[in-house]
């Protein structure tokens, strides 16, 4: 069978996935979100930024780097100050390697 033509996944089944009480479950829709080209997937990254668990939260970071939009720079700059430090280094690398002129000076201010 040719999968040259995958489907997108479905934003409101991650959405639903992202409601669930199994973090795993919720880390693995934030690294589907990765595979969205929708713009409402920034929104769900930036909500998954929030997750109680640390390990969703830093791959919500790292999903960001796929995407360059600006509705997710600062919650990346907020991340900066997270409780955990994977998740301040996974915001710092996708702010360190995003293209926008915003972010230089905003990984400066939440690093210093």
């Amino acid at each position: 069978m040719n999968m040259l033509f995958e489907q997108a996944p479905d934003l409101e089944d991650i959405r639903a996935q992202l409601d669930s009480a199994d973090a795993a479950v919720r880390r693995m829709a934030v690294m589907r979100i990765g595979e969205s080209a929708e713009p409402e997937a920034v929104g769900l990254l930036v909500q998954a930024l929030g997750d109680r668990d640390c390990d969703v939260r830093a791959e919500a970071a790292r999903v960001l780097d796929e995407f360059d939009a600006l509705e997710g720079l600062e919650g990346l700059i907020a991340a900066l100050s997270d409780s955990d430090e994977g998740v301040r280094t996974a915001a710092a690398q996708t702010l360190a390697e995003n293209k926008s002129s915003d972010a230089a000076p905003a990984l400066r201010r939440g690093l210093g």
